[in-house]
């Protein structure tokens, strides 16, 4: 990323230097007197002497660098970080890292004279060898477990924090630091977990097999318990009906019903009455209406 800018060539064809947007270039005496470097910012400025200056361009918005297992981001080596837990077990992971320069000039010539000009370089060797320690000393506190689950954010969160203390005070900013892929355990760990998972998850089924056999066992015994109390509420109320009848039966209402029987017997009569009939062996059918009739013709 360092371009050293020689001033005659510039001066001969535009005239003067152009500094764009997002950078700055660091003049840096070398002829002896002045020997503080001068940060150049966006704008256009007259170049000094080449001979006695160095021109250095620094890319001062916030980049970006991923150091990961693949080819598709980052480099196409293997830049992944590997580091361990409490327990020994190692853990892979892709990272990606955020930085900038710091905005004030006297940061910025901090930061070239404690790190030099490369800021590229600076990130993919020293800053990464601060992450992947940083991961390391974190990680000094948990399993393998704890990492790969809920306390995941913790360990990056406590790498940001000791990588920032070492860079930002000398004009380096790391913006933040992420975990760019899923944590890589050891095949007989991912094992073990994924084992652990299964078990784990097949309990909690039966649990809820168990729960709802037992709901419906319940649902089954309270329709059965309603339906019986139902039937007893039934009975009892047909018994007590039939207890009030035969309580309300008395001799006078007997013989208001025998009365209302003859009554209706008395009105079907068509007014004829029966006579005496037969001959031989056989049985006698008497007509009472036939035989007054006689009588009545006899007396005159």
């Amino acid at each position: 990323m360092r371009s050293k800018i020689l001033a005659p060539l510039i001066a001969l064809v535009t005239g003067c230097a152009t500094v764009s947007p997002g950078t700055a270039v660091v003049e840096v005496p070398v002829c002896g007197g002045a020997t503080t470097p001068l940060v150049l910012r966006q704008g256009r400025y007259w170049p000094a002497l080449a001979y006695c200056t160095n021109y250095y361009t620094i890319v001062s918005r916030e980049q970006r660098a991923v150091w990961t297992a693949t080819s598709n981001e980052g480099s196409a080596l293997d830049e992944s970080i590997t580091f361990a837990g409490k327990d020994g077990q190692k853990v892979n992971v892709d990272v990606g890292v955020g930085f900038s320069i710091a905005p004030a000039d006297a940061d910025m010539i901090k930061m070239v004279q404690t790190f030099g000009y490369d800021v590229d370089q600076i990130i993919h060797t020293r800053v990464r060898d601060s992450v992947r320690n940083g991961l390391n000393m974190c990680a000094a506190t948990m399993t393998v477990d704890e990492i790969y689950g809920p306390r995941k954010e913790e360990l990056f969160k406590c790498a940001e924090e000791k990588v920032q203390s070492e860079f930002n005070p000398k004009g380096l900013l790391i913006t933040r630091l992420t975990l760019n892929s899923e944590v890589r355990l050891p095949k007989q760990v991912q094992e073990a977990m994924e084992a652990s998972t299964a078990a784990t998850q097949n309990a909690q089924r039966v649990e809820r097999e168990v729960a709802s056999a037992e709901a419906e066992g319940k649902k089954t015994v309270a329709t059965a318990k309603a339906a019986a109390e139902a039937r007893m509420a039934s009975a009892a109320a047909e018994a007590d009906a039939n207890r009030l009848i035969a309580a309300s039966i008395t001799a006078e209402l007997l013989k208001l019903r025998e009365l209302d029987i003859e009554q209706k017997k008395a009105e079907r009569w068509d007014g004829k009455l029966p006579v005496v009939a037969g001959g031989g062996n056989s049985s006698m059918i008497l007509d009472v209406g036939s035989v007054a009739a006689i009588a009545q013709e006899r007396k005159k």
